[in-house]
């Protein structure tokens, strides 16, 4: 192999200019290596992950399904079976509220800042007692002159807020394939 005239071979076999010297390889590695890890710790900073797990205060059962959400950012997800979670807080929600609001049982407020994984929330049964129910079948047109009647409640026309939650699981042989989650908040 020919070397030209003001170049170097390093170690390696790479031709070098001459003009570049060792030293400034090194010193260039090392900046470069620095702005890996600004970039890196920044981009880490970007979201936090709480995990935890709800429970029943008295019992210690697990809760499942129960949602967990940040009140202020329109963010949440849905516990599994097993009542755990794992809830992304995107950077700048720091100063938010977790939500965990489980029909039969208090609402749950926790904040962010305080939020060491794995958080161990216990929510306390709320039983609310109410008087017995009789449900009675009317006729087919019944219903439809009721709803007729309520058209305008059924069908608002001023803006209101709704939250929905969607989990779908597939198993093949008792092992999960696929598990989809969102949580709608419109």
């Amino acid at each position: 192999m020919r070397i030209m005239k003001n170049t170097r071979q390093g170690s390696d076999g790479i031709i070098f200019p001459a003009e570049i010297k060792m030293k400034d390889h090194l010193k260039n590695s090392i900046i470069l290596f620095a702005l890996t890890l600004v970039v890196g710790n920044v981009t880490a900073q970007e979201n936090r992950v709480v995990s935890g797990s709800v429970t029943d205060q008295v019992t210690g059962a697990p809760l499942p399904f129960a949602p967990v959400s940040l009140k202020k950012n329109l963010s949440g997800v849905v516990a599994n079976e097993e009542g755990k979670f794992d809830l992304r807080v995107p950077a700048g929600a720091e100063n938010d509220t977790i939500v965990v609001n489980v029909f039969g049982y208090r609402r749950h407020l926790f904040p962010v800042t305080k939020a060491v994984s794995p958080l161990a929330i216990a929510l306390q049964q709320n039983v609310n007692e109410i008087e017995e129910v009789k449900v009675l079948p009317q006729p087919p047109e019944h219903y439809i002159r009721l709803a007729m009647r309520n058209l305008k409640r059924n069908y608002p026309t001023v803006p209101f807020e709704s939250v929905s939650y969607y989990r779908e699981k597939i198993m093949e042989n008792k092992n999960f394939v696929q598990c989809d989650e969102a949580v709608f908040r419109t």
